[in-house]
């Protein structure tokens, strides 16, 4: 259990938590019991790592499900990794004016999901894209049709 006081500035990243509503009053300037409250809280980095991993698992499930989906050519696939990598570094800038507005701190953290996701699901298509392009084998070449005899003659 970790102490909170409403005046005190937490940081998570950039993300500042010090007005975000205490037991249904607006802002930090809150007086008498609820001014101090405890709640338990999970590290960043354990934020982080379990949003990973659910990034990680929602993209597989996706795959798994819809096998077909996606591009079908190495350039599309190349053009929806790059939209994707667009869509993480401007989701920052989209999503600053929410962190000011009360009460959309847990939809935005539900929505942070959604850069990692869209880079892994558009990571496979592009791994796809290459292994559909790759030579898939045939028959084995002997020694003797690349001019070199064969050992012990």
């Amino acid at each position: 259990m970790q102490r909170v006081d409403s005046h005190a500035t937490q940081h998570m990243g950039s993300l500042d938590l010090s007005c975000v509503p205490l037991n249904g009053h607006d802002g930090c300037c809150v007086s008498g019991a609820a001014a101090t409250r405890y709640t338990s809280m999970i590290p960043v980095s354990a934020f982080l790592y379990i949003e990973l991993f659910a990034a990680v698992t929602l993209a597989a499930w996706v795959l798994l499900r819809h096998p077909e989906g996606g591009p079908s050519s190495l350039r599309s696939a190349l053009a929806s990794m790059l939209a994707a990598m667009l869509f993480i570094d401007l989701f920052p800038t989209a999503i600053s004016h929410l962190l000011t507005t009360p009460g959309r701190l847990l939809p935005l953290l539900c929505v942070s999901i959604l850069p990692p996701f869209a880079l892994f699901v558009t990571t496979a298509w592009v791994i796809r894209a290459l292994m559909a392009g790759a030579p898939r084998g045939g028959e084995p070449v002997r020694p003797s049709r690349l001019g070199v005899s064969p050992p012990g003659r």
